[in-house]
């Protein structure tokens, strides 16, 4: 592990920067003074005078009885097991908070045309971007189309995002684009296939755009080129945006192929070809 990373580890673990330089001064130092922590440590002897007794309330520090006085290090494992548990502790109490702010508080409505007023919001952030997603299959009845590069067709992420909306009992109808070779399809789809709640087609060309239609009801919209770190998803229930969005995929289902129609096409034979070949 690189050294630089080992403070804000112990950051990570609730240490202050000073606590973290000061307890690994001291950790190298196995037993020392102030004025021996504070030069490892590049501190000042104030500052380390301040610090010392945080980590002794922390229980990663010993201070020794002598002239002058000696501070010792826990072991770096014993430590670490404090600190964790430390946090472990505070985020049981965070979310016994968390739970009572929930009764107390009242829910809001859904963003939905059927309990209120139209809305357009945006999110790029990935934690905000699941839970969203989440809240929306939550609310979906019936059916889910989606748009999707082949890139996340193709991928384990996408197959799980199918399964997850099959085992709601919603049926599904999935566009992307057509894979050079039919062998580059994952093995999981023939699997997905079977579902009859389960559709999917190849479209010519690749879409720059990709989409989510819940009940056509909802929509959420995102680009797909050019591949961005973070992408930024438009989420709304608008009814003059969904019905065209709606009107758009149906019109790509129409003109798009079945993987089932690659399958019946057969190449000649050798003996066929030759027999077409003979001159009577």
């Amino acid at each position: 592990m690189e050294q630089d990373r080992i403070p804000q580890l112990l950051m990570h673990l609730g240490l202050t920067f000073l606590q973290a330089k000061t307890y690994l001064a001291l950790s190298k130092l196995g037993t020392a003074s102030i004025k021996e922590i504070s030069h490892i440590s590049k501190m000042s002897k104030q500052d380390t005078y301040r610090v010392i007794p945080t980590l002794q309330a922390l229980g990663l520090v010993e201070k020794r009885v002598t002239t002058p006085a000696t501070y010792k290090a826990t072991f770096v494992r014993e430590a670490v097991t404090a600190l964790v548990e430390k946090q472990a502790r505070e985020f049981d109490g965070i979310r016994e908070d968390a739970n009572d702010l929930v009764k107390t508080l009242p829910e809001g409505k859904p963003e939905n045309s059927e309990f209120g007023e139209e809305y357009f919001s945006v999110t790029c952030e990935r934690e905000a971007l699941i839970r969203k997603a989440k809240t929306m299959l939550d609310e979906t009845r019936y059916t889910v189309d989606n748009l999707a590069p082949w890139r996340s067709f193709s991928s384990t992420l996408g197959v799980s995002v199918y399964e997850d909306i099959l085992e709601r009992g919603l049926k599904v109808r999935a566009l992307t684009q057509e894979p050079r070779d039919m062998k580059l399809i994952p093995k999981d789809y023939k699997v997905l296939s079977k579902n009859p709640h389960f559709e999917y087609k190849f479209i010519s060309a690749p879409s720059v755009i990709g989409l989510f239609l819940y009940d056509k009801k909802q929509v959420s919209l995102f680009t797909t080129y050019p591949i961005l770190p973070e992408t930024a998803v438009l989420w709304s229930n608008c009814r003059a945006l969904v019905e065209i969005i709606a009107n758009y995929f149906d019109e790509l289902w129409k003109a798009a192929r079945d993987p089932k129609s690659y399958q019946t096409r057969r190449e000649p034979s050798t003996s066929r070809l030759l027999s077409s070949m003979q001159v009577t």
